[in-house]
């Protein structure tokens, strides 16, 4: 029996956008609920056949997932669609301005029922995808454009503070995977920069700049187009603009999807291929601060609030200097009681496309430098970083970062 070698795939999106009223994720100490929708929310699957062997890649318009949603959500879309987990990719875009889906300290309370009929409907576009697979032909191309900055600023008394350095690392790369078939198109797109534009004071529900790249993208294409933004190694990565208005989400937009339209015109064919996935557990080592370190923190930061108190200081800021003291207590409580590890597992996902593309997905904000490290050392010509893929753990950053 011979074996069908062509390239078939399908693309869906469903819009993922919830109520106003929702509380936010990504920053500590909004003061409201969501007010008003920016713009709408998407979840778009891919589903990529070759050989007999299935591919379901889903981005979504959302700050993250834990490991244990997007574990049920591999598993039910798995089931649905034959194919074993390992082979089903869950990506956040990590819009600041969606809604909250993971549990962070006084970072807005996740709503349960909105969660439930995410689920429902991530599933049922990825099965759509599934089923309508075609015939495609899959080319890469790649552009460069900085949007963003590092924001971590090392001061001249060693300490490092989150406030923009012009000097610091940046990832400019965009790589762009487009899948063309006889009506319709899907492109995924990678760049690293924190989907930041409209900044803490936003109360608009919006997919940030992100959203405006996928705007742009179907603006700009002649068939209809499922476009999935992939956000890399952008840990420390922020948005120039920052506390920006919404014509500044769709400049900074236009800018990465132009690029990428550009680079479509000396792109190529990727050919025949097959897909391989791995999966690597790997043992992170933790920085474990001293009770010291911790109780003069928690001084720190007791003194602080009581200052910003006094002087009529925002809500934000008091709510920052709270979110410290919770979790210096937190830890202390840790270490009274022995709970506290010295590692943490993760689970890394490999997927290569033949033997020229990799894309690495990591559960995690990581550093630039590390997914540059990671690009530079892979054995593939092009490697994607995927971060927020199947989850998100924290961040991963730099050994001299704790320093």
């Amino acid at each position: 029996m011979k074996v069908d070698t062509a390239l078939r795939f399908g693309a869906e999106e469903v819009r993922i956008t919830p109520p106003v009223g929702v509380d936010l994720g990504g920053y500590v100490g909004r003061r409201k609920h969501s007010i008003r929708l920016q713009d709408d929310l998407y979840a778009r699957a891919l589903a990529i056949t070759v050989q007999g062997q299935m591919l379901i890649l889903v981005s979504c318009d959302l700050l993250g997932m834990s490991p244990d949603y997007v574990k049920k959500l591999k598993r039910d879309i798995g089931k649905r669609v034959d194919t074993g987990m390992e082979n089903v990719i869950i990506a956040c875009t990590h819009t600041h301005s969606g809604p909250a889906t993971i549990m962070l300290n006084r970072c807005g309370g996740v709503n349960n029922r909105y969660m439930e009929t995410l689920r429902k409907k991530i599933v049922a576009c990825a099965f759509r995808a599934a089923k309508s697979q075609t015939r495609g032909k899959i080319g890469i191309s790649r552009a460069k454009e900085t949007i963003g900055v590092n924001r971590r600023s090392k001061q001249a008394i060693d300490e490092v503070i989150l406030k923009p350095d012009p000097c610091g690392p940046v990832d400019p790369e965009i790589k762009v995977l487009c899948i063309e078939g006889e009506e319709k198109c899907a492109m995924i797109l990678s760049y690293a920069c924190h989907p930041v534009v409209l900044g803490p004071d936003n109360l608009s529900i919006s997919s940030d700049y992100p959203g405006a790249v996928a705007r742009r993208l179907r603006d700009l294409s002649k068939k209809p187009l499922v476009p999935l933004f992939l956000n890399g190694a952008c840990g420390d990565i922020n948005s120039k603009v920052h506390g920006g208005q919404a014509s500044d989400v769709e400049t900074l937009g236009r800018k990465i999807a132009d690029k990428a339209s550009v680079s479509l015109k000396s792109g190529h064919d990727i050919g025949d291929f097959e897909i391989k996935v791995k999966e690597k557990r790997v043992r992170l080592p933790l920085y474990i601060p001293s009770r010291k370190e911790i109780r003069s923190l928690l001084e720190k930061y007791k003194k602080k609030l009581e200052s910003q108190r006094r002087n009529g200081a925002t809500y934000m800021e008091t709510e920052i200097s709270q979110a410290f003291i919770d979790w210096g207590r937190r830890a202390l409580n840790a270490m009274s009681t022995s709970s506290v590890t010295k590692h943490k597992d993760i689970t890394i996902s490999g997927v290569a496309l033949g033997t020229n593309i990799c894309l690495v997905v990591i559960p995690a904000e990581v550093f630039v430098e590390i997914g540059k490290d990671i690009k530079k050392s892979s054995p593939f010509r092009d490697t994607l970083i995927v971060c927020y893929g199947n989850g998100v753990l924290g961040y991963i950053g730099t050994s001299n970062a704790y320093t």
